[in-house]
């Protein structure tokens, strides 16, 4: 993958966005004593990281109301909140088309990010995640997952391992900060790679059924040591970073993507749709450098709604369905250090373009 320049919202962004971002954190959450309890913790060491004035939150409450979370704890926090029943990014899209009749999230923030109440932050290093998001200049970009979650079967459709096909490449190039990158386009038949390239049956077209394949959605968002982030047509709801880009065109462009009682599809299609009407290469990237905890609470137990609106996205957005593929595996210097004039022994051949 080449460098390329960013454009429009994008690069309004990358030129605001130093190393402190703007974000905008946006939480569904119930009123158990667990949730209230991981969310003040997650929020506490994200201000305690990225400094007190990092952020805003964001609060849909399903289930239970903002009493649970303390009177001040809400009024020093939160600066909205939506109640009733629903999924994350339906709630989402009603903020976010509510707020540009109020004050546009565009004029404050530089990211959304949405979380599941179930996704432990403190282990991980959030300024190292947002200069590598920043670095893959993706429109949306999700940490990779560790803990009890990535063991959980996901609904990605029905899903069969292609047969391999041997790719080998590699490339250094200029990142967009201007340091120096590996990337590699590695060879999927290899053992050790977790990004084992899956993708729809073209014999089905129950794309709400799962099968044994379907765990690979979450050994493809587990982190590749081989990788600080990839670029990728896939980063699952659990917790995406969204940029300011991305957010009109998901939710006003991608008609009939979000559902009222799932929003199961939409990780299917939102990296490549995204790519085509943005006229980029990868609209999304998974950071390995830097995994959070998923603790995997099963709090949306998958129905018959879920798959129905899995097969309808399908229907409609069927070109832009993931396979589930790696498209760059870049490793951010000082990680790896190309001496001059030599080549790294990694197995694969390497190309170098030289500095200056």
């Amino acid at each position: 993958m080449e460098s390329r320049p960013v454009s429009g919202q994008v690069a309004e962004t990358a030129i605001r966005f130093q190393d402190s971002p703007r974000l905008l954190l946006f939480w569904p959450v119930d009123g158990s004593y667990r949730t209230v309890k991981q969310v003040k913790k997650n929020l506490d060491y994200v201000k305690s990281t990225l400094g007190a004035g990092c952020c805003d939150v964001f609060l849909a409450h399903y289930k239970g109301d903002a009493k649970l979370f303390g009177e001040e704890w809400y009024r020093q926090n939160v600066v909205g909140n939506l109640s009733g029943t629903g999924y994350k990014f339906k709630f989402m899209q009603a903020a976010y088309n509510k707020a540009q009749f109020e004050e546009p999230w565009e004029t404050k923030y530089d990211f959304v990010w949405g979380l599941d109440s179930d996704v432990d932050l403190t282990g991980t290093n959030l300024t190292k995640l947002f200069r590598m998001v920043k670095q893959s200049n993706a429109l949306i970009a999700g940490p990779t997952f560790v803990g009890a979650g990535v063991n959980q079967r996901h609904p990605g459709g029905d899903l069969k391992r292609r047969k391999a096909r041997p790719q080998a490449h590699q490339v250094a190039e200029v990142t967009p900060d201007g340091s120096r990158a590996l990337l590699l386009d590695f060879d999927r038949s290899n053992d050790k790679h977790v990004t084992a390239e899956v993708s729809m049956s073209q014999d089905s077209h129950d794309v709400g059924s799962t099968s044994g394949a379907a765990s690979s959605i979450w050994r493809f968002e587990r982190p590749d040591p081989n990788c600080d982030y990839r670029h990728t047509d896939f980063v699952e709801l659990t917790a995406p970073i969204l940029t300011m880009a991305a957010l009109p065109m998901i939710f006003n462009d991608c008609s009939k993507c979000i559902h009222d009682k799932s929003d199961w599809g939409l990780d299917m299609v939102w990296c490549n749709f995204l790519a085509s009407e943005a006229k980029q290469a990868s609209g999304c990237a998974l950071i390995d450098a830097t995994p959070v905890n998923h603790l995997n609470w099963k709090q949306a137990l998958p129905s018959k709604v879920f798959y129905e609106a899995n097969r309808e996205v399908h229907r409609k957005y069927r070109r832009f369905w993931s396979h589930f593929k790696t498209l760059s595996c870049v490793v951010v210097e000082p990680a790896v250090v190309i001496p001059p004039m030599q080549g790294l022994n990694l197995g694969h051949r390497l190309v170098r373009k030289e500095s200056g």
